[in-house]
């Protein structure tokens, strides 16, 4: 099943670079993606993502690239990149994605900042000082805070939750 995928995604990086190729095809991109998401859907888990590393880097290049006005789409891909990077051992690129993400989320108002917030936690979890700093940067509201602190204890950058209470 994972080489019919990998056949079907070769496919669309092909109907990509066909789209990128001229200007006027630009629409096409957004679409490739789409498809790309579907297709690629059954290899969204832990472990089968880091086969996705290249794919998914190419479309979220194509879509920076034609300046896709869908926000909160590009996030979506860009955070499924992270985790790609960061199933294939690549946690330093997986740390420099998020934090670009976390930017880009919070300077464009998107609605998954959120989400951004707390993946780059959980892919920050074997570096406890970064793990710690994107919580104290990235936390702007009570709420934020909170989901943060959580998610540094579900990672286990924090297992002692008396920790958490002495935090401001």
């Amino acid at each position: 099943k994972v080489a019919q995928v990998s056949k079907a995604i070769q496919f669309i990086m092909s109907g990509l670079d066909i789209a990128k190729s001229d200007p006027k095809y630009n629409f096409l991109v957004y679409n490739a993606s789409v498809h790309y998401w579907h297709v690629a859907k059954q290899m969204h888990r832990s472990g089968a993502r880091k086969s996705l590393v290249a794919s998914v880097s190419a479309v979220t290049a194509a879509l920076e690239a034609v300046g896709e006005p869908d926000v909160d789409w590009r996030i979506r891909l860009t955070m499924l990149q992270a985790q790609s990077l960061y199933d294939n051992s690549e946690a330093d690129a997986a740390s420099k994605c998020c934090t670009a993400l976390l930017d880009f989320a919070k300077k464009s108002s998107s609605s998954l900042y959120r989400d951004v917030y707390l993946l780059s936690i959980a892919l920050n979890a074997k570096n406890v000082a970064a793990a710690t700093k994107v919580k104290q940067d990235g936390g702007t509201t009570p709420a934020l805070k909170v989901a943060g602190s959580l998610q540094l204890i579900r990672s286990g950058v924090i297992s002692d939750t008396a920790a958490v209470r002495k935090e401001p």
